[in-house]
């Protein structure tokens, strides 16, 4: 009984793949040579993903906070003035803008947190932590 056959309910089909692919071919270093390639050029692809998404949400921050300033401004300037329109607009685009800007913040401190406890197990686990 094959590798590929004990264990092709518990592999992901791609891994079914990679396997059934090794076992029948002729030079099994070559096989794995030319999937170290395109898993070079996947990882290469998504840190670059990576890349583009961390600069689209740093402008996307960026700009949120410059309209939280502005739009602060704008309604504590004409405060003096009474009551105008432009105020519940300033108001809304100000309540807006910072829980928009309060939920991103908020997720990224979750998820940064989560990755440093998942960083801190693993090194813990590995008994490099520390020494």
């Amino acid at each position: 009984m094959s590798l590929s056959e004990r264990h092709q309910f518990h592999l992901h089909p791609v891994m079914l793949f990679v396997t059934q692919d090794i076992e029948t071919a002729a030079s099994p270093s070559l096989v794995i040579a030319r999937y170290n390639a395109l898993w070079l050029e996947f990882s290469h692809v998504v840190r670059q993903t990576g890349m583009a998404m961390c600069y689209t949400y740093g402008y996307y921050v960026l700009y949120l906070f410059l309209m939280l300033t502005v739009s602060l401004y704008g309604l504590l300037s004409n405060l003096t003035k009474g009551f105008q329109m432009s105020h519940v607009y300033l108001v809304g685009d100000s309540l807006i803008t910072g829980t928009e800007l309060y939920v991103i913040c908020d997720c990224a401190n979750s998820v940064t947190r989560e990755v440093s406890a998942m960083g801190q197990s693993d090194s813990n686990c590995n008994g490099s932590f520390g020494k």
